[in-house]
């Protein structure tokens, strides 16, 4: 019980110009923030590595084996600014895991990964206008749908974090960011605000549902207002993966 007690006295001591640019990462590695318990209920929130700038809470318990706790992953709060507004958005979870302590530093190992699907609550800022409540939830909501069905067909490969941000970019939208060697610019261009969308390039690379959107430039707004959105999708699956063993930083 040694461990134990010595981590429940540190829990008690504690508990994106007008083109969109990749968001800056904070710590790589993730880090867990004791909160103060309330009513008995120790409580912590995650942030840090690949979670960008969303912050994950939670609900911990001291678990079976000598040194461990059994943590629940309740609610993700994600937050984004952009150049004009700034965007907001809380979803639900599920997840489960072990907390333990090896001789390297704190482990949190994922027995049910959580799923990051429809959002409880979202709201928008435009400038000066304000979009909240159900209207506010309902837009995020079709962003957020459609940054799904674009991140599920992407290439392997095209990941976000480390220093691949322009790979993605590229990907997405090579008129803004640039094609990459291997790739000819197409002579049928759709030109809206400013910028002559290639829809040959749409319509090889992208599913039939899609390119209307993207040729319309929605999908560019989407990643103009919300490029942190992109990413967490992007690595969501591969952070939580049932079984994986990921190092955490206990933080003050």
């Amino acid at each position: 019980m040694k461990k134990s007690n010595a981590f429940w006295g540190l829990a008690v001591l504690l508990l994106f110009s007008d083109c969109a640019s990749a968001p800056t990462r904070g710590s790589q590695q993730l880090e867990l923030h004791w909160d103060q318990a309330k009513n008995g209920t120790t409580t912590f929130h995650l942030t840090g590595g690949a979670l960008g700038s969303a912050n994950v809470d939670g609900v911990a318990s001291v678990g079976p084996d000598n040194g461990t706790w059994t943590v629940t992953l309740t609610r993700l709060e994600w937050f984004n600014n952009w150049p004009n507004g700034w965007t907001q958005a809380t979803f639900l979870l599920d997840g489960t895991g072990v907390l333990r302590e090896s001789s390297d530093g704190w482990i949190l190992k994922i027995d049910q990964s959580p799923k990051l699907d429809a959002p409880e609550s979202a709201a928008i800022r435009y400038f000066d206008t304000y979009v909240r409540e159900d209207k506010g939830l309902a837009e995020f909501s079709h962003r957020w749908q459609r940054i799904q069905a674009v991140c599920i067909d992407l290439p392997v490969g095209i990941q976000p974090w480390g220093q691949n941000y322009r790979a993605l970019e590229q990907y997405l939208f090579p008129e803004v960011y640039g094609y990459d060697i291997k790739t000819t610019r197409g002579s049928s261009l759709v030109p809206v605000v400013g910028i002559e969308w290639d829809s040959q390039y749409t319509k090889d690379h992208f599913s039939e549902k899609l390119r209307v959107l993207r040729n319309s430039g929605t999908l560019y707004r989407d990643y103009q207002e919300s490029p942190g959105l992109w990413y967490l999708q992007i690595a969501w699956s591969g952070v939580w993966e049932p079984g994986k063993e990921t190092p955490v930083e206990i933080k003050k």
